[in-house]
């Protein structure tokens, strides 16, 4: 690892047994993430975001199973921990809200006993009372009033409301990385403008290293440093935001950035992205992005193609990535 690194993914695939076959839906998946740093994963749905996410915890959903590959975090491999290990490592290392988690309180429990449960299952050196003070502070943090929600139960808060206090929920153990699976999925464009500002404010205030996954590239675009552009279950590019936005390498990337809407824009050069992903368990003898692509050659239709280094901080998978970066950049308001 970097000495900045604190998260090496290392050649990560991930299949999904069934009876109709193996569906592949992380191929070889490589990243690093730095101290400190917001990381987004952007792509289409069912392109490997909450699968890769899930790997990081060991938490790949069964079927699927992680067929090879290495997760680092600092000198472990969090993929030969034993389950002692890896339930501590979860949640006090790396902590996740997962997608439409609000959803997934128990409905019997107050706000304040949800702290306290999660507490108990991976610090036993604490008192009731000393985990709601910490929870009333978190719950400061994400802007709830903490006398009121922590004696609240779920359904007597919104969605926007529950939505931030599983975020400090996620924080009661001092995590030093925060995923964020879709953390705003079936929110209004309001609270979800309100919540990405109290996570921009938490990253600053507590050093968290957050990496956010979501299908639209506008969103994760206002917080994070680097982006990094998932397709049919492999990275297609990454680097940082502002090339990701102004020149990207990769067909795919462009095509996203091109499809996203903007009120100050005009919507005739907007253009949704043609045909559909390819199906994981009958992926395409060249590149996967190939059957939509109109940058297409011979080459891209029988041959994989390979990481190619642009620089240091940006990787793209193309064969064709010149006659992209020819086409010029992308200008947006």
């Amino acid at each position: 690892m970097k000495v900045n690194d604190i998260l090496k993914i290392e050649d990560i695939t991930v299949e999904f047994i069934l009876d109709s076959g193996n569906l592949r839906a992380l191929n070889k998946v490589s990243l690093d993430v730095k101290q400190g740093e917001i990381i987004g994963l952007v792509g289409e749905s069912g392109s490997g975001k909450t699968t890769l996410t899930s790997s990081i915890l060991n938490i790949v959903s069964r079927p699927g199973k992680i067929m090879n590959g290495e997760i680092w975090y600092g000198n472990k491999n969090i993929l030969e921990l034993d389950i002692n290990r890896l339930n501590q490592f979860r949640w006090k290392e790396v902590s996740m809200v997962f997608q439409a988690a609000q959803n997934a309180m128990n409905p019997i429990l107050t706000i304040q006993d949800h702290f306290i449960e999660t507490v108990a299952a991976h610090e036993k050196n604490y008192s009731e009372e000393e985990v709601a003070n910490k929870a009333a502070k978190l719950l400061g943090y994400v802007r709830l009033n903490p006398e009121r929600v922590l004696k609240s139960y779920p359904h007597e808060l919104s969605g926007g409301m529950r939505q931030r206090a599983i975020i400090a929920l996620s924080l009661i153990t001092d995590p030093k990385i925060l995923i964020l699976d879709e953390p705003t999925t079936a929110l209004d464009v309001i609270t979800q403008a309100y919540i990405f500002e109290i996570l921009k404010e938490l990253h600053k205030k507590l050093n968290l290293t957050m990496i956010m996954s979501t299908h639209d590239v506008s969103v994760v675009g206002s917080m994070a440093d680097r982006i990094a552009v998932m397709y049919a279950g492999e990275i297609v590019e990454i680097t940082d935001v502002f090339t990701i936005f102004n020149n990207p390498h990769h067909p795919y990337t462009r095509g996203l950035i091109m499809a996203t809407p903007s009120l100050t824009d005009d919507l005739n050069n907007r253009k949704a992205i043609k045909g559909n992903p390819p199906n994981l368990m009958e992926l395409p003898k060249g590149c996967n992005f190939a059957p939509r692509c109109e940058y297409c050659i011979a080459k891209c239709l029988d041959t994989k193609p390979e990481a190619t280094m642009i620089n240091e901080n940006h990787m793209v998978r193309c064969h064709n990535y010149e006659e992209v970066i020819a086409r010029g950049h992308i200008t947006k308001s």
